[in-house]
């Protein structure tokens, strides 16, 4: 039998009255880049706490690799939950053998690591000079020190500039090549798109959703319509038994079809009520569309 990397059972955690993860079931694929995903507060961290050890759950529980966690499971995960400390006026390399000496690993490691995070050519550079985006994948590397068989990041992109997203965005990628399970809480809905192969969708400490990545999107197409006589087209979608809604943006109508009704069919239909269209394109439906939705419709 096949085991997930990961599965949690009723994992729960409360503070007095406040519930901060509300029996959580997950499941996680090896090999999959899981994104765990929810706005500030709704129990991303606290469910990262839980599964590294730094968090008692107040019941549930959840294995690794089919069993119960103990001290060999624990040193094949990886882990980016706290802010990570180094030395401000040792080198890279020099914290990186430090991180060494804790964990029991041969300095071998460290070149590939810092390689693998694109600081090879830093390696002497005092961690004091290192910008955000650099101290981040520092933390990286010193996370795949012992080869791990997991990493788990919680908002790994935070605070970056656009190029640092995209510096760590490839790194995940890379870590993932290598056959590495990747486990990432993050806000940044455009980031969870584009990095991960599934989702899980938290608020207050429940999942409103889950999957792969691409199914979750796949779900109700959006289209962008347009037409020389738009009041005529905005009172034909506000009847049509197939929209299930639409909104204005930038002077074209985005409508979200109900299941079942294909972009095809769209302008067949509308022709046969007299609506030209003078523009008609699919628009891939983003994470943020479905999280919004998700949540007001568990509002």
């Amino acid at each position: 039998m096949i085991h997930p990397v990961l599965r949690t059972y009723d994992l729960h955690k409360n503070y007095g009255r406040l519930t901060a993860v509300d029996h959580l079931n997950l499941s996680v694929p090896a090999g999959s880049i899981f994104g765990i995903l929810g706005p500030n507060g709704s129990g991303k961290t606290t469910t990262l706490g839980m599964l590294v050890d730094i968090i008692k759950p107040s019941s549930g529980y959840f294995e690794w690799f089919g069993q119960k966690p103990d001290g060999a499971i624990r040193k094949s995960i990886g882990a980016i939950v706290e802010t990570p400390n180094f030395y401000p006026y040792l080198t890279a390399r020099q914290n990186m053998k430090i991180i060494c000496d804790i964990k029991g690993q041969a300095y071998a490691e460290i070149d590939k690591s810092l390689t693998l995070t694109e600081l090879g050519a830093r390696q002497n550079s005092r961690y004091k000079t290192f910008s955000l985006g650099m101290k981040q994948r520092l933390a990286i590397a010193a996370a795949m020190i012992g080869k791990p068989r997991v990493l788990i990041l919680d908002e790994p992109t935070n605070g970056l500039d656009p190029k640092g997203i995209a510096e760590i965005r490839n790194i995940i990628r890379n870590i993932a090549s290598e056959g590495i399970t990747i486990l990432l809480a993050s806000h940044l809905l455009d980031e969870v798109q584009k990095v991960c192969t599934h989702v899980a969708i938290l608020d207050h400490g429940k999942i409103l959703s889950k999957g792969p990545v691409e199914d979750v999107l796949s779900d109700s197409p959006l289209v962008e319509l347009a037409a020389p006589d738009m009041p005529q087209l905005k009172s034909l979608l506000e009847k049509e038994n197939w929209v299930k809604k639409f909104q204005e943006d930038q002077g074209r109508f985005v409508a979200t079809l109900k299941e079942g009704f294909k972009v095809e069919d769209v302008n067949r239909e509308l022709v046969a009520k007299g609506i030209f269209l003078n523009h008609i394109m699919v628009r891939k439906k983003s994470l943020e569309n479905y999280f919004l939705e998700t949540l007001e419709a568990n509002a």
